[in-house]
Formats: structure tokens, C-alpha cells, sequence
């Protein structure tokens, strides 16, 4: 992503993704300017549950692991009380934090994505680094036991 943000000249939407995504925005503005009682709230927040989210995304995997659908909702009910704490903190602090100081956190996130990934790579190579790229075992049944 970060890579296709700096070739993109700043630009994170593909064509295939707009195309996709346009519909459902527009849907969403329609319902937000419509929304004036329950039910219109209820369709906005259903219609916003199809934007991507790869966190939601990597939950919903998760839910085939269960063996019964009532442990799935379960998982997700509670995936979304637990994310409902940090959503409510971003809500805030964009009213707190100044429209400048805003758009130089937008600036900064294509570097700590890829630092992210840079740090994630160098864990995968085994180059002994402690914290960094640890070696790993070479056998599952080799793994270190950390607990003192």
C-alpha cells in the first residue's frame, strides 16, 4: 500500500476499487442526508458495514474457525464492543486535534505503513536481531518457551 501510495502520486483509490466502492459511497451520502429517524440510521450504519475494513475483514475470517453460528455472532458482537472504545476516541480527537495537525498525521501514514512493513520483513528473515528478527527455530516443536 505504501509503496502504491508513493507511485500514485498520493493516491491510495485504484479504478478497480472506485468502481466497487462508488456505489456504495453514494448510497451512504443518500441515506445520511435522509436518515432523520431510527430505521434511516439502522440502513446508514448497514451500508456503511460494506466499506473494506481489513481488521472487520480478518474477524469475519476468524468466525469459520466456530462450530456453531451462535459462537460467529457472538465473536463479532463482541469484536465490535471492543473496537467501539477506539472508534469512539477517533470520533473525538478529531474535533480536539487542529485541521493542520490533521493533515500532517495524513501525511505521515504511507511512511508507518512502510515502516510497518519493513519491520515485519526483517522479522521473517531470521537474522538473529534481538526484538527485531529473531532466529527462529527450525522445527514448530523447537519454539522457545518465553515465560521466566
Amino acid at each position: 500500500m505504501s509503496l502504491f501510495y508513493f507511485v500514485g502520486n498520493g493516491r491510495l483509490n485504484t479504478s478497480l476499487t472506485s468502481c466497487i466502492y462508488a456505489p456504495i459511497k453514494k448510497l451512504i451520502f443518500q441515506l445520511m442526508r435522509q436518515a432523520k429517524n431510527l430505521p434511516g440510521f439502522l440502513f446508514m450504519g448497514m451500508a456503511n458495514g460494506l466499506l473494506p475494513c481489513g481488521m472487520v475483514y480478518v474477524a469475519m475470517v476468524a468466525t469459520f474457525s466456530f462450530s456453531s453460528e451462535t459462537e460467529s455472532i457472538s465473536f463479532m458482537a463482541m469484536f465490535g464492543a471492543g473496537t467501539l472504545p477506539a472508534m469512539m476516541m477517533v470520533g473525538y480527537a478529531g474535533r480536539i486535534i487542529t485541521y493542520k495537525t490533521r493533515q500532517s498525521i495524513k501525511k505521515m501514514i504511507p511512511l508507518f505503513i512502510a515502516l510497518t512493513g519493513v519491520i515485519l520483513i526483517l522479522g521473517g528473515l531470521n537474522l538473529g536481531i534481538p526484538f527485531l528478527s529473531p532466529i527462529l527455530p527450525p522445527h514448530v516443536a523447537d519454539a522457545i518457551d518465553c515465560r521466566l
